[in-house]
């Protein structure tokens, strides 16, 4: 598989449906370009628009915390939340 082939990435509330995030991300490093930009969305587990959700019995998956962690363990540097 070609590596380092992007300049920018976006996924707009994609990692919603997916649970297995650090699997996606670790795909997400290994296609962009050193430096560039990884732009995505996601629903927060702990906002008040989820809990509002899980009175429908939707939930989300990830919370922004444990996105975060798993940015900075792939080797993305937050830039803005």
């Amino acid at each position: 598989m070609k590596e380092d082939i992007l300049d920018a990435a976006f996924m707009i509330e994609v990692i919603d449906y997916i649970p297995e995030s650090d699997t996606v991300l670790v795909e997400c490093s290994r296609i962009l370009k050193n430096g560039c930009t990884l732009v995505f969305s996601f629903g927060n587990k702990a906002s008040l628009k989820s809990k509002l959700r899980n009175l429908q019995g939707k939930n989300y998956m990830h919370s922004y915390d444990e996105i975060a962690n798993e940015l900075r363990k792939v080797g993305f540097k937050l830039v803005r939340k």
